[in-house]
């Protein structure tokens, strides 16, 4: 009951008002955190616009590239039901084999980096997923299905390890969590655009999801 009397106190916690004069001292804590954490997100986002705007440009690549991650595997799991007749039972298998490829993929990336270096094998695994997606106008049966799950399997184990090497190259020493922060915002940001497309792909293409 101590425990829950303390959680239930109306007293907030000391968040200090460096920044926000008397503003802050009449503000709940809740508010003060708002505050706080919007006063520091402008901060950095100006300091990236001016000092880092390599960074910003990059979490644009990879909000694209992750937007564009999601729209396949959403329109190729609808075309391996709807088209190629998977069942319940043999589309796990399919995204077994995907994630299963993942993992050597994974451990192959420092390989990679090590004989190409970073940038170079970055650009090898972009040029490897176009390559990937293009491969998919050739899934016919369900035999070629699988064996276009181990590529795309290949394909993220093998450059997500990158994209994130990649990141922590060239974001500002000390602020890697905030950073970080942003790059999963950036994943998570253009989330709405693959149902989007897929609806418009479908109707425009008369249900060839292909």
């Amino acid at each position: 009951s101590g425990d829950s009397t303390a959680l239930s106190s109306s007293q907030p916690p000391d968040l200090g008002e460096s920044g926000g004069g008397g503003r802050l001292s009449s503000l709940s804590w809740c508010c003060r955190l708002w505050y706080l954490g919007a006063s520091q997100l402008r901060g950095s986002l100006a300091s990236l616009r001016e000092e880092y705007y390599y960074v910003p440009r990059y979490l644009l690549g990879y909000g694209l590239w992750d937007a564009a991650n999601s729209g396949l595997v959403t329109l190729s799991t609808s075309f391996l039901i709807f088209h190629l007749g998977f069942t319940p039972t043999e589309l796990p298998r399919f995204l077994f084999l995907a994630l299963l490829f993942a993992i050597p993929a994974a451990q192959f990336s420092p390989l990679l980096m090590k004989y190409l270096g970073l940038q170079r094998s970055l650009e090898f695994m972009l040029a490897f997923g176009a390559a990937t997606t293009g491969s998919f106008a050739f899934v016919t049966s369900k035999a070629v299905a699988y064996g276009y799950g181990c590529l795309f399997g290949c394909l993220l184990g093998g450059i997500f390890p990158l994209q994130r090497f990649a990141f922590a190259e060239i974001i500002p020493g000390g602020r890697e969590v905030e950073m970080f922060g942003l790059f999963a915002f950036a994943g998570q940001s253009l989330g709405w655009a693959p149902p989007l497309v897929f609806i418009i792909l479908n109707q425009s293409s008369d249900g060839n999801l292909q």
